[in-house]
């Protein structure tokens, strides 16, 4: 059964020895701080902290960019979810598509606990296991968090969900990198009082505007309809700055053009990230699956744009309205083909002349 979180101080019970925490700060935070903050994020009032910690985590999946420690990284090569230290992993290149998922589901689910004090013990057990001097082997950790009762649930719903065609492994390796970037993002803003959503939004607005003129001279290629160089020109640009969605919005338009719907998708998988508010990205992402033929998911995509996306303006929202019935009719055309398809055969057999028989 699980204990709620009270005014008891769990935090701090797994002491380590004088030698490893000699001159360093503690980690001490009470419990009614973290409910309170657990509480905050459960209403959906820190959503904008769950984007920060879901773009942080699946950085180096789908951007390119690694902003975790070394020990994060091995764990991540040694669970296969990352390539070998030799390979280079290029700011906005191919995406793996079992990672991504994988990772989102792990942080999902560990966004649904509530605020026990078995899981604060986990967050803390966690964080001094994975802090100690000597990092412990990937098989350790997960064999140490296995024996949770609530991490382990987590491992067991993602089997269920993942596996096949996931590996076990791959499941439980998420969820250990999953639970890294979560204990990291509360120790930023309780223990070291960073507000990390203004510093995240701070640091993409700088690169922002370092690559502005890529940006100009791949809207003009675009507009010129010379689409390999627009893509050229938006790749420079997020080679600089990999966190822009403005970039990423672009090349994704450059890549309908030239049919590489995958590509395209992928694009709008990163803006979807970055900026889940935005109508545009999801009348692109519809355009997208209904160049692959893909009718059911261009209108999820349709409509969440239409109702779900706060500012839409006038334009975007004729755009979606047009879309919409372009997508309502090829669905019509889609549903009548196989009974006119029948109807032909029909017809077709009974226009035949009998055979007599000799």
């Amino acid at each position: 059964m699980m204990t709620e979180v009270s005014d008891v101080n769990v935090l701090g019970e797994v002491s380590s020895s004088s030698d490893d925490t000699e001159g360093e700060e503690s980690d001490w935070i009470p419990n009614s701080k973290i409910a309170d903050w657990f509480g905050l994020l459960q209403r959906g009032v820190l959503g904008e902290d769950v984007n920060v910690i879901e773009i942080h985590l699946l950085a180096p999946f789908l951007f390119g960019v690694i902003k975790q420690p070394d020990g994060w990284i091995l764990w991540a090569i040694e669970g296969e979810l990352l390539p070998p230290s030799n390979e280079v992993i290029l700011p906005g290149g191919a995406v793996n598509s079992l990672q991504v998922p994988l990772l989102k589901a792990a942080l999902s689910h560990l966004l649904q606990l509530k605020p026990t004090i078995e899981l604060i013990n986990v967050m803390h057990v966690f964080k001094q296991l994975y802090e100690k001097k000597k990092l412990v082997s990937l098989k350790t950790a997960l064999r140490l968090l296995t024996r949770e009762e609530i991490i382990d649930g987590i491992f067991k719903r993602m089997y269920a969900d993942y596996s096949p065609p996931a590996k076990k492994k791959a499941c439980r390796v998420a969820v250990l990198l999953s639970l890294w970037q979560y204990c990291n993002h509360i120790t930023c803003v309780m223990h070291r009082n960073e507000n990390v959503v203004i510093e995240t939004k701070k640091e993409f607005s700088e690169a922002e505007k370092q690559c502005e003129a890529m940006k100009q001279k791949g809207n003009e290629s675009f507009r010129n309809k010379c689409y390999r160089q627009a893509c050229q020109e938006y790749t420079r640009g997020i080679i600089i700055n990999p966190f822009s969605y403005e970039l990423y919005i672009e090349r994704a338009q450059v890549y309908l053009k030239l049919e590489e719907y995958t590509n395209a998708q992928c694009d709008c998988d990163r803006v979807k990230l970055l900026h889940s508010d935005w109508a545009k990205v999801y009348y692109i992402s519809a355009e997208v699956f209904l160049g692959m033929g893909k009718l059911d998911q261009a209108l999820v995509q349709n409509i969440w744009g239409s109702v779900n996306c706060s500012s839409n303006s006038a334009e975007i929202t004729k755009l979606l309205n047009k879309q919409r019935k372009r997508i309502d009719q090829a669905m019509f055309v889609s549903k009548q083909r196989p009974s006119s398809r029948k109807c032909t055969q029909e017809h077709v057999s009974a226009s035949k002349p009998e055979r007599k028989q000799a």
